[in-house]
């Protein structure tokens, strides 16, 4: 349970630690979660962009939950404000949402956020720094240790390997057996009867086979 005060600035102040945390690590920390809320709901005008930027953080939140055992998987609201970064909608060249391309631009970008820093600890090492937009503007990564950071890294670099598989194939069921290694058990793949039915009738309608 999160438990805030406010202060005589008019802040919120959110308690951190634990109950036996030495005192240095029981302290009242400046928070800002209505802020935050904000900016998240309101990151698209459009209707239409704003629901398949929270459609691919719900994507990524599923994919942690399976991917990640234990400790060390990346915070939920990390993941979040990873999209508030650097997600960008895509609607491909017919105007319709691909939340496929969408996923595998927004994966690619975090890639690329990582970068070599040393420490004495751990010597060169890959980092990823996702900042908080409000106060207390801290970076939600900074507790994964180098070994982990490298691990988030290696498992990114698979779920974008397999987004491009899919997006390679020409079958849709094909392209699900990909993401199903990532999404999980739960992520169906469509049978071939099905998929036929909806390219003939798209076929059909549009004249166009692609």
């Amino acid at each position: 349970m999160a438990i805030y005060t406010e202060g005589d600035d008019g802040k919120l102040y959110l308690a951190k630690g634990k109950e036996n945390s030495a005192e240095e690590h029981r302290i009242w920390e400046v928070s800002d979660p209505k802020g935050l809320t904000k900016r998240v709901c309101g990151a698209f005008e459009e209707s239409d962009q704003l629901a398949q930027y929270r459609r691919c953080i719900r994507y990524l939140k599923r994919w942690r939950e399976v991917q990640f055992r234990g400790a060390g998987a990346p915070l939920s609201i990390a993941l979040t404000v990873a999209a508030l970064h650097w997600f960008r909608p895509n609607f491909g060249a017919s105007g319709k949402p691909v939340d496929l391309l969408a996923m595998l631009d927004w994966v690619e970008t975090m890639l690329a956020q990582f970068t070599n820093e040393y420490s004495v600890d751990d010597g060169f090492h890959l980092r990823m720094k996702v900042v908080l937009p409000v106060e207390p503007y801290t970076d939600l990564m900074a507790k994964r240790t180098a070994a982990q950071m490298q691990n988030f890294k290696d498992k990114l670099a698979a779920l974008r390997d397999a987004l491009q598989e899919a997006y390679d194939e020409d079958l849709p069921e094909d392209a699900c057996k990909h993401l199903k290694k990532q999404f999980g058990d739960d992520f169906k793949i469509p049978e071939k009867s099905e998929t036929a039915k909806a390219v003939s009738a798209a076929v059909i309608s549009t004249g166009n086979s692609a």
